[in-house]
């Protein structure tokens, strides 16, 4: 006999057998067939060894494997052909499993392995389309091409099962973590409501007037006093330019500011990369407020976005007072708000199904037909006014692309709900962001909107106290809530330290 070792399983084996098939196949199968027996001290053989060596003693290997892979295939695991939801749990598993991603809207066990996910999925494939030889032979190699073979009849068998497994998944986090304004809201869609706010916007195009660091920060000094903000916030705002906690960069390229702890010190920063113009000042005021409920050490995750939000907002607003044009502020809103609307434009399709899903429950193929077509539409009718706008402007308009046939929707709403599901998985906090923006939008114009600069009072003391609320008590406190049936439902926002 022969010996070697594979992980932390000894093989002994005949000199018949080919030594690199018994590492592959057994690397291909450890953590199904062979783990629980290593991590049991259990041996297969009955060939004197060292004291705790876990091994496997084989005359034929071959023959020997493929009847454990055989036992496994009849007499251990279900059969869920029948179950797709379970089906569409390990596909979700499976997915994610290959994407690496720890995503926060599963809950994972990390104590099952893609091979061992894969190997579940395989046994339900064969015994739909094959046989237990044939599983046997798949098992032993994974080959690629077989597993692609796998992975389609998995995709085609249970597309819509899946895609409203994870859309479940989403919403009870949403849920849970104070989203869940976004489904009792009274829009229909507030993504769309968004999405016609930024193309209103646009309708026309004035070049902005430039903006030095130093003007921003005489023009923040006044703002303070224009929403009449508590003199600590004088003090901090003093405070940061003293430690140099404020840095400017002026670009070409994209705007991108955040407010962001310094490794070094552990102490906030603000940084504003600009274009030079009236955005700079804005951009100050939305990282400012981040800074001031960042101060607490904790934060509301699902309102992280809604102070600053508002309070760039009323920013804009007050560019007028100091007397630049409405067409300057108008500008100014669509220019700070081209960034995120590309990012809620990449995430369309998600945000439009889990606000349907947290409204009306499971998205059927019919219903997702419909919506793509609806939001299409939308789309289309917007990019048709814009195109209207620059004709009347004098400037060159490409034609726009027909409007698809419903066999062109259909086949792209089966390969959308593919790539939304893969997305999902992905996506991970990039998708948290754009809720958290979608949120801070939705809540900011409402309450402004009905209550314009008589709100900034109540928001400055939900600044101070923003890890108290969540979306729904902040509109009920500014009256925005209407009876939509929910208001016995709202639950309590968790607090998530910083």
């Amino acid at each position: 006999m022969l010996k070697t070792k594979v992980n932390d399983l000894v093989v002994y084996y005949s000199e018949d057998d080919d030594i690199e098939t018994i590492v592959r196949i057994i690397k291909n199968n450890y953590d199904m067939l062979f783990k629980s027996y290593v991590d049991e001290g259990y041996s297969f053989s009955t060939v004197p060894r060292d004291e705790d060596e876990m091994c496997v003693h084989t005359d034929d290997f071959q023959k020997d494997i493929g009847y454990l892979i055989e036992q496994y295939y009849y007499f251990t695991g279900d059969n869920i052909l029948g179950n797709h939801e379970n089906l569409s749990a390990l596909y979700a598993m499976l997915l994610l499993q290959m994407s690496g991603v720890k995503n926060p809207f599963f809950d994972v066990d990390y104590e099952q392995t893609a091979e061992m996910t894969d190997t579940v999925i395989a046994k339900q494939y064969y015994l739909a389309n094959g046989t237990a030889e044939d599983f046997i032979e798949y098992a032993k190699y994974r080959d690629p091409e077989e597993s692609k073979k796998i992975l389609t009849w998995l995709r085609e068998t249970c597309r819509y099962e899946t895609y409203n497994y994870i859309l479940g998944r989403v919403a009870d986090f949403l849920r849970d973590n104070g989203f869940d304004y976004l489904a009792t809201s009274t829009s229909n869609n507030i993504f769309i409501d968004v999405i016609k706010s930024y193309g209103e916007s646009q309708e026309k195009e004035y070049d902005l007037p430039k903006m030095s660091p130093e003007e921003i920060d005489k023009l923040f000094y006044d703002f303070l006093k224009y929403i009449n903000a508590p003199d600590s916030w004088r003090k901090i705002y003093n405070g940061l330019k003293r430690k140099d906690g404020i840095e400017y960069t002026v670009t070409d390229g994209p705007e991108a500011s955040y407010c962001y702890r310094n490794d070094i010190d552990e102490d906030y920063i603000i940084s504003i990369k600009y274009n030079g113009t009236t955005t700079g000042f804005c951009s100050l005021v939305h990282e400012f407020i981040h800074y001031i409920t960042f101060l607490t050490e904790k934060f509301n995750f699902s309102l992280a976005e809604f102070p600053s939000i508002y309070f760039e907002k009323v920013a804009a607003n007050f560019l007028k007072e100091k007397g630049y044009s409405q067409e300057v502020v108008d500008e100014t809103i669509a220019s700070r708000n081209e960034n995120n609307i590309q990012i809620l434009m990449g995430l369309s399709t998600i945000f439009t199904d889990v606000n349907t899903y947290m409204k009306k429950g499971v998205i059927t193929r019919e219903d997702k037909i419909a919506l793509w077509q609806n939001q299409m539409m939308e789309v289309y009718n917007l990019r048709q006014k814009y195109q209207e706008q620059l004709k009347a402007l004098g400037k060159p308009v490409e034609p726009l692309a027909a409007f698809p046939s419903i066999e062109q929707i259909e086949r792209d709403v089966d390969i959308d709900c593919d790539d939304s599901t893969k997305q999902f998985i992905v996506s991970d906090l990039f998708l948290l962001d754009g809720y958290q923006y979608l949120l801070g939008t939705s809540l900011a114009e409402s309450i402004l909107s009905q209550q314009g600069n008589a709100s900034i009072p109540s928001m400055i003391d939900v600044v101070h106290d923003i890890p108290s609320y969540d979306a729904n008590s902040i509109a009920e406190k500014f009256g925005i809530i209407k009876d939509s049936g929910n208001k016995n439902n709202m639950k309590k926002e968790k607090d998530i330290n910083q």
